[in-house]
């Protein structure tokens, strides 16, 4: 049976992550909380029931990894919480996992934010909305979770999608007379990378959908000034060569791009948008975009207008590196020995900047917590999920201390009523509960 998930995912605003004056590891401030939750309010009660016709401030909450205390914008349902100088605190279980997301806690659905907030204004505003929107969006039937787009770290792909970036932020830089051009430039990246993969144009669509209109969200009404907007999302491109991978992070880059350029066009795009919708082919026709037919050609004559070759040149010296850090993950996660956890109801929080896909057996996550029936498990090093989202892989040997077990970077928490049982003919080891 596949297993029931739900993906919480870090948001690729950690970048941005600085120390958030009054916010230490024992301690929460509430009254910089206070300040923060009504400049959000602000913001969102002018806005964005006219960018989406629906209200995006709701409950929310500050959340401390460290010490699991939450600082909220208001009361939950079942006492949990108590008021403190306007706010609202309090401390959440071990199973609820602490990231940037949306979640269902004590009778209400919040905005979980995780702490340290970035310290600058524009980032701030960006991560809570960001987050605010995934909250609602399920009502908004735009809700498109747990695409993995494990073709993204091949050398191919990676190029293709950096040049579609390097066009779009072209052209938000552009006056409007000349920004078609990169626009069409632009699609003619993505559909030639749409060529090589077609297996995955459903895949990049959902992951447009699902968190690229959030990041759009975030940067529109968070940053009210246009010129410092427009600023604002042509620099994030720079931030991307640095990050490892593109598998789950992409659409938080290219959603805003394609945001910003759709609301130049004469068509209201957001008001019939739906979970299936292609955000390349929105702007194609909103701005009446023939591609050639020999993309290849047009590809050769366009690529060092978008710094192809220092892309190019980049890439290929990564693909190396890939190469060798696949062998060490199949060696590690692979050829075992290992231990095999069965996926069930799985919760799991993720950093999405850092995710490594190994071509034929599923996807590395490099840090994750995953809590499901038997318990939790935590890892620094790493952990596979294979491609069916069925069973998480983590290497041994472990050491066993009552109903805790440590490996090399991981440690798992089973629940009571579960055990670690040896698979017969083989050197891995299985949980299984308890008969």
């Amino acid at each position: 049976m596949k297993a029931h998930s739900n993906f919480i995912f870090s948001s690729f605003l950690f970048l941005f992550l600085i120390a958030f004056g009054g916010i230490h590891s024992q301690t929460i401030d509430y009254k910089k909380a206070k300040e923060i939750f009504s400049d959000i309010k602000k913001v969102l009660t002018k806005d964005s029931d006219k960018l989406w016709g629906i209200e995006l401030y709701g409950p929310v909450m500050f959340a401390d990894p460290s010490t699991r205390e939450i600082v909220t914008n208001e009361p939950d349902q079942n006492g949990n919480l108590k008021e403190v100088e306007g706010v609202f605190f309090g401390k959440l279980e071990d199973k609820v996992n602490i990231a940037n997301t949306a979640i269902d806690w004590s009778g209400k659905k919040w905005t979980m934010v995780r702490l340290p907030l970035p310290e600058d204004n524009d980032a701030r505003r960006d991560l809570i909305i960001h987050e605010m929107f995934h909250r609602v969006q399920e009502k908004l039937k735009l809700n498109s979770p747990g695409a993995t787009n494990n073709h993204l770290d091949t050398k191919d792909a990676r190029i293709l999608v950096r040049l579609e970036w390097e066009a779009l932020r072209s052209a938000l830089k552009n006056e409007k007379s000349a920004f078609k051009n990169d626009i069409k430039n632009a699609l003619i990246f993505r559909e030639l990378r749409r060529k090589k993969f077609p297996e995955a144009v459903k895949s990049e669509n959902a992951l447009e959908i699902h968190e690229g209109l959030p990041s759009y969200t975030g940067a529109k009404l968070g940053i009210a000034d246009p010129k410092r907007r427009i600023e604002y999302v042509y620099k994030l491109i720079d931030k991307t060569e640095v990050l490892p991978s593109f598998v789950r992070s992409f659409a938080y880059y290219s959603g805003p791009l394609y945001g910003l350029i759709l609301d130049r066009s004469n068509t209201n795009w957001r008001k019939n948008l739906k979970a299936e919708d292609d955000l390349g082919a929105l702007t194609s026709t909103a701005f009446k975009i023939q591609l050639p037919k020999k993309l290849e050609k047009d590809y050769e004559n366009i690529l060092s207008k978008y710094n192809g070759q220092r892309i190019v040149n980049f890439e290929t010296e990564r693909e190396t590196k890939r190469q060798e850090r696949d062998a060490l993950y199949k060696s590690k996660f692979v050829d075992g020995p290992l231990l095999i956890l069965n996926l069930m109801q799985m919760n799991i929080q993720l950093n999405p900047n850092n995710v490594s896909a190994l071509e034929g057996y599923g996807t590395v996550y490099p840090t994750a917590r995953i809590v499901d029936k038997w318990g939790i498990i935590e890892t620094e090093k790493g952990l596979l999920i294979d491609n069916n989202w069925q069973k998480a892989i983590v290497a041994l040997p472990f050491k066993e201390n009552g109903n805790v077990y440590e490996g090399d970077g991981w440690k798992l928490t089973l629940n009571e009523g579960w055990k670690i049982e040896k698979e017969k003919d083989s050197n891995n080891y299985v949980i299984i509960e308890k008969k």
